[in-house]
């Protein structure tokens, strides 16, 4: 059978790579299994997937869309009886029920890099993913119509790899108004994350920021108006070309900012989006600058909070 056919030989690539423990299972699938169950039990099978401070076991790792299309094909797990039959990624990711087959990829590098169709509304399962440098990066006129909102779930990516988590995740994407990422707590980087998005307008962040080291160009160049979720910059190192012109809306945690920021082309900030970034500034010995756009209108007692904190404002 071909799905049976797929499972034996990732069993024998991952023995080739040293895991000499892994056996024939028996593994029941029927001949119309979709992708999805295949593939997760070629996942299963080859034990991938997240270890304790490591990238998990990825043999041999498929990592975009040319990867997943020679997978599908060389494994045969769509062959009919006229022969091999391959399906390309986009035409998986119509069918609800296949667009479950990327949960147990354990790399998403680039593996909807360009692609040109997408569901309207859709959740991406990354289960087994460590890695998500440019995942949904480079969509430019398609796909068509615009994806009104993208969840995407990865729970196991590679925290502390300034790359791998979420690095250039949605550069240069154009197809998505709305993203809701749910990722770990210990997250440390959003580097260039949605750098130069040309359509994203709405982004909710379901995790704590509170670990994030660098958030350089995290949001510059984008047409993103609303940040949802308290940004913590306890831990923050880098705010380097962070914010974006289109801005409206973002808040702050409390007393946490405690390296300089520059909102210079942010002219289009609210009122309590203004007095949340007032509120996050902590304390600081040593003077920082907050540089806000000359329309930004600030009270008296505004400018006395920021001062009183030691910063220096610059409009």
């Amino acid at each position: 059978m071909a799905g049976l056919r797929a499972i034996k030989r990732r069993i024998e690539n991952a023995n080739t790579l040293g895991r000499q423990n892994l056996t024939d299972k028996d593994v029941e699938i029927s001949a119309d299994a979709t992708t999805y169950e295949i593939m997760r039990g070629i996942a299963d099978i080859s034990d991938v997937g997240y270890t304790e401070g490591g990238s998990g076991m990825m043999p041999p790792v498929y990592s975009g869309t040319e990867e997943i299309e020679n997978l599908i094909d060389n494994s045969g797990v769509l062959d009919s009886a006229e022969g091999n039959v391959t399906e390309k990624v986009e035409q998986l990711i119509e069918k609800a029920n296949d667009i479950k087959a990327f949960e147990c990829v354990p790399t998403a590098r680039a593996l909807f890099k360009s692609i040109k169709s997408f569901p309207n509304k859709a959740t991406v399962n990354l289960l087994y993913a460590t890695d998500l440098f440019q995942a949904f990066s480079y969509w430019n006129t398609e796909p068509i119509p615009i994806v009104e909102e993208l969840t995407v779930n990865a729970p196991n990516i590679n925290v502390s790899n300034n790359q791998y988590c979420m690095g250039q995740m949605f550069t240069y994407n154009n197809g998505v108004k709305k993203v809701i990422l749910n990722m770990p707590d210990e997250c440390q980087y959003m580097i260039a994350t949605f750098n130069q998005a040309k359509k994203i307008e709405e982004i909710v962040l379901n995790f704590s920021t509170k670990n994030i080291i660098s958030w350089e160009s995290a949001f510059a160049n984008s047409t993103v108006k609303r940040i949802v979720g308290v940004l913590n910059f306890s831990s923050t190192t880098n705010v380097n070309w962070m914010w974006g012109n289109a801005l409206e809306e973002v808040r702050f945690e409390p007393n946490t900012l405690s390296i300089s920021t520059s909102l210079v082309n942010s002219d289009k900030l609210t009122t309590d989006s203004v007095q949340s970034i007032i509120n996050g500034l902590a304390t600081v010995e040593t003077a920082q600058t907050l540089t806000l756009h000359k329309n930004i209108i600030l009270t008296d007692e505004q400018k006395a909070t920021i001062q009183g904190k030691g910063w220096t404002l610059v409009q």
